[in-house]
């Protein structure tokens, strides 16, 4: 693996590029094999993108995309952040199948050290622009995702205090939403889905 870094100054202050070369074996004739990446996930092994994910971590899972369970705890931001930058999104579940899978995936940490809850991970859905109305990421009204099952009790918007209410989303380890505030920090899922 080779790793290379560009430092460029703007107004904003330092931006750091980092690249990586990854050598995956060729995927059959005429396939180079090495694949680059960035910010943006590129073609690899052939122009086997599904390789150049599995490379990063994303694990497939048949007829609904590529999922990465991240076990360091990061604030709703930190998340977002974080997948977007792997080009990908929070994940947002759409079909029992999905919920399934994600529930397997989840199953594989059985603890998450540093994690405000447990039995937790963040989703890609919340209400920061108008209270009580739940929009994925994909900016798609939750209710009309593929999939709604809310822990019992939930959505709750529990404030303690001073202290903003829950506008995040997170995922039980039975695959049941519940809303959390989006400060704390929890585990999360990536998603890169086969249809975009």
């Amino acid at each position: 693996m080779d790793f290379n870094q560009r430092i460029e100054a703007s107004e904003d202050g330092e931006k750091v590029h980092l690249y990586a070369t990854v050598i995956i074996p060729p995927a059959g004739p005429g396939s180079s094999g090495v694949s680059t990446v960035s910010g943006e996930t590129r073609a690899s092994a052939g122009g086997d993108e599904g390789a150049a994910l599995q490379v990063q971590g994303y694990r497939p899972v048949a007829g609904l995309g590529y999922y990465k369970f991240h076990a360091l705890p990061l604030t709703w931001y930190g998340a977002l952040k974080t997948c977007y930058t792997e080009a990908a999104q929070l994940a947002v579940i759409g079909s029992e199948a999905e919920a399934a899978a994600l529930r397997r995936l989840f199953q594989e940490h059985p603890s998450v050290p540093g994690a405000h809850y447990d039995y937790a991970a963040f989703m890609g859905a919340s209400d920061l622009e108008h209270e009580g109305v739940y929009v994925t990421v994909d900016d798609v009204p939750l209710q009309d995702a593929g999939y709604l099952r809310w822990q019992d009790g939930q959505p709750n918007n529990y404030g303690r205090g001073d202290s903003p209410g829950q506008d995040c989303i997170a995922m039980t380890r039975q695959a049941e939403y519940f809303d959390v505030e989006c400060y704390i920090k929890l585990p999360f899922i990536c998603e890169r889905r086969l249809d975009g």
